[in-house]
């Protein structure tokens, strides 16, 4: 039996040889936001993990016994995570994020916080929410995190969980019955 410090660097070792994981990140994203407001970034870290990475994490976290996190992540099929420096604020005019600097996405929720800009968006494909695109903005770092996959599902799972945690696990068919009442495929609705 593998002791659990092999099982994660054998995880880790077979995530970063079978996705092509390269230190890039969306940097389309942050070279959108960098015409837009007029910042500049530096990249600090950045991934991508796509399906077969996402495969090899859910069968480390099985081996793990972290089933709830397993199950959150069936629905997805590709990661991307960047996260920069604010090296220029461009002559004091830089301002953070907008959800108007995301053509394509639809804006979630939008939280403006002593200084800092949190931005959680989807994409709809087919009259589902397939991209969901989350933009942390501060003073002096930008983190941009895409998901992509059936993130109907997820959110779904998100309520079961929820309630579960919360000690109301027999709310949790008829509210996830409710958000797809509400839903009716086509965005997410909260109750």
């Amino acid at each position: 039996m593998l002791k659990r410090g092999a099982v994660v660097f054998l995880t880790l070792a077979g995530v970063v040889l079978s996705t092509g994981c390269v230190l890039r990140g969306p940097s389309g994203i942050k070279d959108q936001l960098e015409r837009s407001n007029g910042r500049t970034y530096q990249r600090e870290f950045g991934i991508t993990v796509g399906r077969t990475g996402l495969g090899i994490a859910r069968m480390a976290m099985r081996i793990g016994d972290e089933g709830e996190a397993v199950h959150m992540l069936r629905g997805v099929n590709k990661v991307q995570v960047g996260v920069y420096e604010v090296v220029d604020q461009g002559n004091g005019t830089g301002r953070s994020a907008r959800a108007s600097d995301f053509g394509l996405y639809d804006p979630l929720v939008q939280v403006r916080e002593d200084g800092e800009t949190v931005l959680v968006l989807a994409r709809e494909e087919d009259e589902t929410i397939r991209r969901l695109l989350v933009v942390v903005d501060s003073d002096d770092e930008l983190v941009i995190v895409r998901l992509r996959g059936d993130l109907e599902r997820i959110i779904e799972d998100a309520i079961r969980l929820g309630l579960s945690e919360g000690g109301r696990e027999e709310l949790a068919d008829p509210v996830v019955e409710e958000y797809r009442r509400r839903n009716d495929g086509s965005r997410p609705v909260f109750l």
